[in-house]
């Protein structure tokens, strides 16, 4: 059966038309799309292209929109003048641009939310980061769990089926998109049933940082891994056969199965010491990182732009990226560390204890600690509202939380 249309009112004879409103257009951004060539095939002049692209470049730059997104144009209801453009920076936030006499104003343009604290916890099995995934942490987040404990466990060798995680992350409810997980507060690894656990807390820079319950800086002198969390081939072998000389010698180092191009890190701060080829080992760099230490990365594809000897580096910089030059059966990053010039196993390198937090901020950690830590702990194996973490009025737009 037909549905039956609803019912109209009669006009009253005599009354006047209501005014034509304005004509909104909506412009989903495909592949090769610019706000150049959306705006020009809307008719927008020129003049007005570079005038609203320049006053939106003050919060956004426009030649950076994402393929998948909409670009919304409001115009008058001729169709031939453009009030105004909207475009969606993140879930949170739209830029909106609009006609101001005869020129453009920007704004942004915050959507209502609401954030609140859930317990996620999660075995692994096979993989951390389809177990994470299964968990419900969203990928970004993965990445953040395995930096938070960037110091203490090599995500790409040490990981083991059996091993857990239990975390207090941020619930983002956005008004008419959904929920999404924005952040951490605290988080749990337990591998090879040692007991990692982590908080976060405002740093005596204003920043945040990770610390440990006794309020130890999680960050240390020396990264666990120069790459962040790939499939990891063999490792310190004082008898390893070569692939290619097929002949049985020492393996001083560790190798990083990764695909070609992955960025490698400078596993601690230093200078660089030798940039270029050398031998069997391909494209290489070296870094000195005090009187006692150094470490080298090898087979490289590439090295990072501007990388030359001499110049002084901090932990985490990007040296170079993953290849297979030299003698390399394939794509792989060749890591050696070194102690007072001879190589050494980095896994059994005694790393000092990350700074302690004293003085006036103590009594503030201890009271984050004794508030966090305890619901950190009765997580289980469901994701559990922990509705407790006001911070500053409570939920809402900054909700205590960054990425």
């Amino acid at each position: 059966m037909a549905p039956v249309p609803a019912a109209v009112a009669p006009q009253a004879q005599g009354a006047p038309e209501p005014p034509p409103g304005p004509v909104l257009r909506v412009h989903p951004v495909g592949q090769g799309d610019s706000i150049g060539s959306i705006l020009g095939t809307a008719g927008v002049p020129r003049a007005d292209v570079a005038a609203l692209v320049a006053e939106a470049a003050r919060l956004h730059d426009l030649s950076r929109i994402k393929m998948g997104r909409e670009v919304q144009l409001t115009f008058d209801p001729s169709g031939s003048t453009l009030l105004a453009l909207r475009y969606p920076l993140d879930p949170e936030r739209d830029l909106v641009v609009e006609r101001e006499g005869q020129g453009f104003a920007a704004r942004q343009e915050v959507t209502p939310f609401e954030d609140e604290v859930v317990g996620i916890s999660g075995v692994v099995e096979g993989t951390l980061w389809d177990s994470a995934r299964s968990a419900g942490l969203p990928a970004d987040m993965v990445s953040t769990l395995a930096g938070i404990f960037d110091w203490q466990i090599d995500f790409n060798t040490e990981v083991r089926p059996g091993d857990s995680f239990r975390l207090l992350a941020a619930r983002r409810t956005v008004q008419g998109v959904g929920s999404r997980i924005v952040g951490l507060a605290a988080a749990e690894f337990v591998n090879a049933g040692r007991v990692h656990r982590a908080l976060r807390f405002d740093d005596a820079e204003g920043g945040t940082a990770w610390y440990t319950p006794s309020g130890e800086r999680m960050a240390r002198a020396f990264l666990k891994s120069p790459l962040a969390y790939s499939h990891v081939g063999s490792g310190f072998n004082l008898k390893r056969f070569h692939p290619i000389l097929k002949s049985t010698r020492p393996h001083w180092g560790q190798d990083y199965g990764a695909p070609t191009g992955a960025p490698v890190r400078a596993v601690a701060s230093g200078t660089v010491q030798f940039v270029g080829t050398r031998g069997g080992f391909g494209k290489h760099v070296r870094l000195v990182h005090s009187d006692r230490f150094g470490s080298s990365y090898s087979h490289l594809s590439r090295y990072a732009p501007g990388l030359k000897a001499g110049r002084r580096i901090s932990q985490g910089t990007v040296v170079g990226y993953v290849g297979s030059t030299g003698l390399s059966t394939g794509p792989h990053l060749h890591f050696e560390f070194y102690d007072r010039g001879r190589p050494v196993d980095y896994a059994k390198v005694e790393v000092p204890r990350g700074e302690a937090i004293e003085g006036a901020r103590r009594p503030a950690f201890e009271g984050l600690r004794d508030q966090v830590l305890p619901r950190l702990l009765s997580v289980d194996g469901t994701a559990q509202v922990a509705a407790f973490f006001a911070h500053e009025g409570g939920a809402g737009r900054h909700g205590g939380f960054v990425r």
